[in-house]
């Protein structure tokens, strides 16, 4: 019998979010202080000079956090949401992840190189039971600093929906993906129905790739 249930990926930054979140919520939690301030530094110079190591950048971003403990990390994790995301959200398709949330027919997956110590909360507010994003490391119920395996990125994302859900027990024909960047072509390319979200001018607009 072939399967009947159906997927709805979203992307998360730059899709359903208007703005990158992974070092927004860093700079947000990190402590000042000259630690914190010499990252800052290196980050900013990598930034305006060396945009290829977007990486390092990211990962220079996330070290600002290092000690600070988990239950304080959820606290700001909630703060976040609040006051940085739900603000902020892309109305156009903030509307079809609604609509997919409420259609029987569609399990919805949020797939995000941001962080799950955030993206976990915003998941439960929406009900959405499904995301796979990069994960905080935490050692002796505080931050390391880093994050545990891989960045939830380009082909890591579908490895990590792999991990969740049985793709063959999906429609994937009928399924649809939602993404702003051609970096996510790997979670494109498991759906029959790929939407690219684009920034014209002041407005967003959803495009059938």
């Amino acid at each position: 019998m072939p399967a009947s249930k159906k997927l709805a990926i979203f992307d998360f930054d730059g899709t359903i979010y208007k703005y990158q979140s992974p070092d927004k919520f860093a700079d947000f939690v990190a402590r000042k202080g000259l630690r914190t301030f010499g990252l800052q530094i290196v980050c900013t110079v990598l930034d305006r000079y060396y945009k290829k190591y977007w990486v390092k950048h990211k990962k220079l971003k996330l070290a600002k956090i290092k000690g600070r403990p988990l239950e304080e990390l959820r606290k700001k994790a909630d703060q976040f949401i609040n006051e940085f995301i739900v603000g902020n959200l892309i109305d156009i398709v903030d509307k079809e992840l609604e609509k997919y949330i409420l259609d029987p027919e569609f399990d919805v997956i949020i797939a995000s190189a941001g962080y799950d110590i955030y993206l976990e909360k915003f998941a439960r507010m929406r009900e959405i039971p499904l995301f796979v994003a990069t994960r905080v490391e935490i050692q002796n119920d505080s931050a390391t600093g880093k994050w545990t395996g891989a960045d939830c990125y380009d082909y890591q994302k579908v490895a990590r929906i792999k991990e969740i859900v049985n793709l063959s027990e999906y429609d994937l024909p009928n399924s649809v993906c939602y993404s702003d960047s051609m970096s996510d072509k790997p979670i494109f390319d498991l759906v029959g129905n790929k939407f690219f979200v684009k920034k014209v001018g002041e407005e967003y607009v959803i495009k059938y790739i």
